[in-house]
């Protein structure tokens, strides 16, 4: 019998250990496994993942040069096959399978505060903010984490911003079974730690929970990981400040698929706030679009706890309105914004980027969600110009979203609820009371019980006094108490600009202006040298902003309009008045006596302009930085009539409901210069 030679048996030796080398390997270089496919028991599965947790653990240098040694230690455990690193070069984590095919994944993301984020940013796209300016319509809002506590925990502070706008806010920790409950919320924030391989694409998108990977989780959750709906992952959980170390926990991670399979759904208008790593990620994004989610955001990569923190607190406050400290504030306060103003103001700030991931915003196909909160941009009113017949409307211009029906909206004006007749996504059209309770006051639009900011509607009450002497003590005198309303205070149209103080605000007098008018006095008309007329004024009655019903009754009409401009301080207003009954008592030379019957009036009966007469079609009337009105007048001669005086001469006001003072810091630091300087 033939003995084989020394070298024959080496040969063989080394194909056996080869066998046996590749039995416990896999990667990308490593070639198929030659293990078959064989079950593996949870301690099993366990106690390979606790291997491979503890030597990252131990790993020193880049993530790339970590995951590579990771790699090639994972090969030669016999439970892992198919293992290779991932990320653009290889720096994301490692994959592997284990021998009965299913995924595990080991993430080698810490807290990368310390990446440098993209300071140069592309020119902000333009948007249609007005097609998507819906707010969810229902109210809880699901605020879930499953970080460790080595990131920062933005919960408590966008719990804050919610609330004042009007959600039940719910804190839950990020189980498997928290998330397999999920119905209806209208907003739904996950902060946790998401992977996918962007590049390939062939790593599952998933989203890591707090459930931890246990002998008895495994038997718990054997359908879900059969069908693909969650996967096992490890991550840096923690820094340890005993050991000084990063420390790394395995637990089960959601898929698209698990989103798909368990009839998680989300209110209409939801927003989805993905803060974790990668899950912008298509597969992940399309499963909440489908289940309701009508906008959704989320990372494209690898970001930093402290990028992350930041965006968030940025986004939930710019999209409520709620100008919270626990972000950058900006003075004035700001009201809601759509989130495509928001998203510009983002990339304006390089909040939006992390290293090479960037925030995307993606509005779904359902609804028209893109705010939190409706916001009133400014107001403009239309005054009745009857008490029988007028009406008084108000339009509030802003961002508002689709009509939700009566039922779900409401206006209000100083608490009092007014009747809106037309809604637009930018305009809201009310009819409002004319005078009285409701007709003043913050201006609140109501969607689904979440409120816009408050806008002021201002009045003022000026009393005017127009004076007519003649001939010596002739006169004639107009007391007008002219009421009237607007919204003055300063807006913007986008995040961030200086506010815009208006200059061009249109008002009339409201129809509960009133006041009295009376003429008196002797005098002697000498315009006929010839012929010298004694003459005595005399009557009195009440003026009114429309007719009485009964015209046979002495009464005075009168009207005030103008616009007011913020930036000057100033009102131009025009102002006018009549008298109807003036009875005229007159004795010539000669003794012959006659009496007369006229009125304080143009010659066609309509009231009397009390500026005009003066020579001037408007007065211009100053008010302070808290929109009071100060005193002033002017005087002058009639040019048809060289004898008669005349005066417009109004009394300070104080404003009711008045915006408060738009000071910038730069403004008051510019008033105390006034009055102080350092030596």
């Amino acid at each position: 019998m033939h003995r084989p030679s020394r070298i024959a048996c080496a040969v063989v030796l080394l194909a056996v250990l080869a066998a046996l080398l590749f039995a416990g390997c896999g990667g990308d270089n490593a070639g198929p496994s030659a293990l078959p496919t064989a079950a593996v028991s949870p301690a099993q599965r366990i106690a390979a993942m606790s291997l491979a947790e503890t030597k990252l653990e131990s790993l020193t240098g880049t993530p790339a040069q970590q995951n590579a040694a990771l790699a090639a230690y994972m090969q030669t455990l016999t439970q892992f096959q198919n293992v290779r690193t991932y990320g653009p070069v290889g720096n994301r984590g490692v994959y592997a399978e284990f021998r009965d095919g299913q995924p595990y994944y080991i993430s080698n993301e810490r807290n990368i505060a310390n990446v440098t984020p993209v300071v140069t940013q592309a020119a902000p796209e333009t948007m249609d903010t007005a097609a998507r300016s819906g707010v969810p319509r229902g109210k809880t809002a699901i605020l879930m984490r499953a970080m460790g506590s080595g990131w920062p925990d933005t919960r408590n502070d966008t719990k804050a911003m919610l609330i004042k706008a009007g959600y039940n806010v719910v804190l839950k920790e990020g189980t498997i079974e928290a998330i397999r409950g999920l119905r209806n919320a209208a907003v739904f924030y996950f902060d946790t730690h998401g992977t996918y391989d962007s590049d390939s694409g062939s790593l599952t998108a998933s989203a890591w929970t707090t459930t931890p990977v246990t002998t008895a989780n495994e038997t718990t959750y054997a359908a879900d990981l059969s069908s693909g709906g969650l996967v096992r992952w490890s991550a840096y959980d923690y820094y340890d400040t005993t050991s000084k170390k990063w420390k790394v926990s395995k637990k089960y991670a959601v898929t698209s698929k698990f989103i798909a399979d368990n009839g998680i759904t989300f209110g209409s208008n939801t927003l989805v706030y993905m803060d974790c790593c990668f899950l912008d990620a298509a597969p992940f994004k399309a499963a909440c679009t489908a289940a309701g989610a009508s906008l959704y955001i989320g990372w494209t990569d690898a970001v930093a706890g402290s990028a992350s923190a930041r965006a968030a607190r940025f986004v939930f406050d710019r999209l409520t309105g709620a100008n919270s400290s626990a972000t950058v504030k900006e003075d004035p306060k700001q009201r809601p914004f759509d989130y495509a103003k928001v998203w510009d103001d983002l990339k304006r700030l390089s909040y939006d980027v992390s290293g090479a991931a960037k925030l995307i915003f993606t509005p779904g196909a359902k609804g028209d969600a893109g705010m939190l909160a409706p916001s009133i941009r400014n107001i403009v009113m239309t005054e009745a110009t009857e008490l029988d017949l007028g009406i008084a409307m108000m339009e509030i211009k802003g961002l508002f979203g689709k009509d939700p029906g009566p039922q779900k909206r409401k206006v209000t004006v100083g608490g009092t609820m007014i009747q809106a007749y037309e809604w637009k996504p930018d305009a809201v059209k009310c009819v409002i009371p004319r005078f009285g309770q409701g007709s003043v006051g913050d201006v609140i639009v109501e969607v689904c019980e979440h409120k816009s900011n408050a806008v002021p509607l201002t009045e003022w009450t000026v009393p005017f006094v127009w004076t007519r002497t003649s001939f010596g003590n002739l006169r004639d005198v107009m007391r007008m108490n002219i009421h009237f309303r607007a919204d003055v205070h300063s807006y913007r149209n986008k995040p961030h600009e200086t506010p815009i103080k208006p200059t061009a605000v249109e008002f009339k007098s409201m129809v509960d202006s009133d006041g009295t008018w009376l003429s008196a006095g002797a005098g002697t008309d000498n315009t006929n040298e010839d012929n010298p007329i004694k003459l005595v004024w005399s009557g009195s009655g009440n003026m009114y902003n429309q007719t009485p019903r009964d015209p046979k009754l002495p009464y005075g009409a009168l009207r005030a309009y103008g616009k007011i401009n913020v930036e000057t301080r100033t009102i131009q207003f025009t102002v006018a008045g009549s008298a109807t009954v003036k009875h005229v008592d007159c004795t010539d030379k000669d003794g012959n006596h006659w009496e007369q019957d006229g009125g304080i009036s143009n010659e066609d009966g309509r009231p009397y302009d009390a500026l005009n007469s003066i020579g001037v079609p408007y007065v211009r009337v100053k008010f302070d930085e808290s929109f009071r009105i100060l005193s002033g007048s002017v005087t002058g001669t009639n040019p048809d009539r060289p004898e008669e005086t005349l005066t417009l001469r109004w009394s300070g006001a104080d404003a009711s409901f008045a915006p408060l003072p738009d000071m910038t810091l730069s403004d008051y630091a510019r008033l105390l210069g006034q009055f102080w300087s350092p030596a």
